[in-house]
């Protein structure tokens, strides 16, 4: 079971200071595949839900997402039946040759219906790194059970495995190589949770390791790159190479910026999903130093996800996994759920039409990554596009969801086909966006339309009012789609058959085929709201 060291003492957001919003993030100069990813609790998160988060950085650029579903089969680490998928999952995979396990199997990172996340990154060139996340969003539902699983069976060496679960636990384990443990249950393995009493006192130094008069400490993260730290009490060792001799761990120059860029998130906002893509940079277009996944980004990176958690007794299926696919630079992050069985055909295949290969890498060739615009000149056009899909589900449609009532069956259809309908339009959004970029016009923006308001002139029957503009073009189609189930059209009027709180969406084309759409949720026939007019943004 998991430690009393693990467990968290809430605080309320406003008393979280800028010390406990600190992490310090490991860069390997060396290997090309070094990877980068961490885990951080509520203590030092903006609104106290836990992230898992991961930037993928190997020689296999079409990385693309898969769905199992209940009842598929589940495999070993040398491919053989391993059972039946208990929990649903949706998981972000790439063709890797090397694998053992059946294509689809090698999870790099990935998220299930219980809320379970896992990732993982290799301190080796073991196989079969995925094989483990796959069996552990398959079967497990809690960090508690991997935790179990990992004392007593052990696992494939050689990595770093990222979690975090539904009752809003983080924690990571380290798995060597070599080094067998003294208790004779294999090879050496540690896990070091985010709240660990010990990490208080692993300073790192930043202006003689007091800023504004405080202490500067990393309790709440742990952060790992492919380099082992070999600690058994639950500490982060400093230092070059730590237990991998002849490898530095990290070069003084990344380190010190990325220490001043999560400073600034603590200072200026403080640690979300957003800001892990965006930073602090709103809609000004180009990112700057404070973000984590898209600082310092080589050309081998192949794509990211960050896993927005859930508070104790809220559904683990509103567990958000975030992802950019191809290089983070030039793509776009979309919101994903683990009970959307549909996913978008430009996420879930390695060919073209889909997001790897037109965002591109190093490896991969081609797309926009190779197409000479540059990271700032796609970043202009992206950004704001993507700002808007974190502002959407975080600050409208998150919210919204977490009041209601999961225990039915019709209200979890309802909020599913909602999220379905969010996570293939804003993938189909991003995409026109990319695919314009590297094929059509390179300078284009993408619309701007806003859901101004709705006015009901009988209890059943609303008219709504949408504006938009195309600052470098036209507008060519308007589309609304009202909520409940019956067909979109351009007309802006609708008459509902029945009382309840429908999720509309207004979406525009330009002509350049660029999308855009603004969502809300309007509640009609409680009440008559005969000539009230209702502001929406």
């Amino acid at each position: 079971m998991i430690s009393k060291v693990e467990e968290m003492t809430r605080k309320p957001a406003f008393i979280r200071t800028i010390p406990a919003l600190l992490a310090a993030l490991f860069l390997v100069p060396g290997p090309a595949w070094a990877c980068r990813s961490g885990v951080a609790d509520g203590e030092v998160t903006v609104d106290g839900r836990s992230i898992a988060w991961k930037v993928r950085q190997l020689d296999w650029q079409r990385n693309h997402l898969v769905y199992k579903h209940v009842g598929e089969p589940t495999y070993g680490p040398d491919g053989g039946l391993g059972g039946l998928v208990r929990y649903a999952y949706v998981a972000m995979i790439d063709p890797n040759p090397d694998q053992a396990v059946p294509p689809g199997n090698e999870v790099r990172q990935g998220l299930n219906t219980a809320g379970l996340t896992c990732s993982h990154n290799a301190m080796s060139q073991s196989q079969n790194w995925g094989w483990p996340n796959s069996h552990f969003l398959a079967n497990m539902s809690a960090i508690s059970e991997v935790h179990d699983y990992i004392e007593n069976r052990g696992i494939t060496p050689g990595s770093f495995y990222f979690l975090n679960d539904a009752d809003n636990y983080a924690a990571l384990w380290e798995l060597h190589d070599s080094a067998d443990r003294s208790d004779g249950k294999g090879r050496q393995r540690f896990r070091y949770a985010t709240t660990e009493t010990t990490r208080d006192a692993q300073f790192i130094t930043i202006s003689g390791g007091v800023e504004d008069g405080r202490v500067v400490n990393r309790s709440g993260f742990a952060v790992r790159a492919n380099t082992g730290h070999y600690s058994g009490n639950g500490n982060t060792s400093f230092g070059d190479g730590a237990d991998t001799p002849g490898t530095t761990e990290f070069v003084t120059d990344q380190i010190a910026r990325n220490k001043a860029a999560l400073l600034n998130l603590g200072r200026y906002g403080g640690l979300t999903v957003k800001t892990l893509f965006q930073g602090m940079i709103g809609h000004t277009g180009a990112t700057d130093e404070y973000d984590f996944v898209r600082e310092f980004n080589p050309s081998t990176t192949v794509g990211a996800t960050a896993v927005h958690g859930v508070l104790p007794g809220e559904d683990p299926r509103l567990s958000t996994m975030w992802t950019a696919l191809g290089h983070t630079d030039f793509s776009i992050a979309v919101p994903v759920w683990a009970v959307v069985t549909d996913l978008p055909n430009t996420m879930d295949n390695e060919d073209n039409g889909c997001f790897a290969h037109i965002v591109g890498g190093n490896s991969s060739g081609g797309g926009l990554y190779n197409s000479g615009l540059g990271a700032t000149h796609v970043q202009a056009r992206t950004l704001p596009m993507e700002s808007n899909f974190f502002d959407t589900v975080l600050d409208e449609l998150l919210p919204h969801w977490r009041t209601q009532d999961w225990s039915g069956a019709a209200a979890v259809a309802r909020i599913t086909g909602e999220m379905t309908r969010v996570e293939n339009q804003m993938a189909a959004d991003a995409y026109s966006l990319l695919e314009c970029l590297l094929n059509g016009d390179s300078n284009n923006h993408a619309p701007i339309e806003s859901f101004i308001s709705a006015y009901s002139a009988t209890r059943y029957t609303v008219t709504f009012n949408g504006t938009e503009a195309d600052s470098d073009g036209t507008i060519v189609s308007r589309s609304w789609n009202y909520g409940d189930g019956q067909p979109p059209d351009a007309l802006g009027l609708h008459t509902y058959l029945e009382d309840g709180t429908y999720l509309v969406s207004f979406t525009v084309t330009d002509d350049d085929g660029v999308s855009y759409t603004d969502w809300e949720f309007v509640t009609v026939g409680r009440r008559d709201l005969s000539g009230q007019l209702h502001n929406c943004r």
